[in-house]
């Protein structure tokens, strides 16, 4: 789901335009909004960011 939603953020396609090897693209938009509403997406983003900055 996370792979999806980040692959139409880094490429700007369309929903519809979602690679089917990431499962229907109504499903992961679906998902998207929903933790959107949620205010999940700053914890998800603070996440990534520490996971991809590398240790000293």
């Amino acid at each position: 789901m996370l792979e999806g939603i980040l692959w139409v953020a880094r490429t700007g396609g369309a929903w519809h335009d979602l690679p089917v090897t990431f499962g229907p693209w109504e499903t992961v938009h679906a998902t998207y909004y929903r933790w959107k509403q949620h205010g999940h997406w700053p914890g998800i983003l603070t996440l990534l960011q520490a996971a991809a900055t590398p240790s000293s």
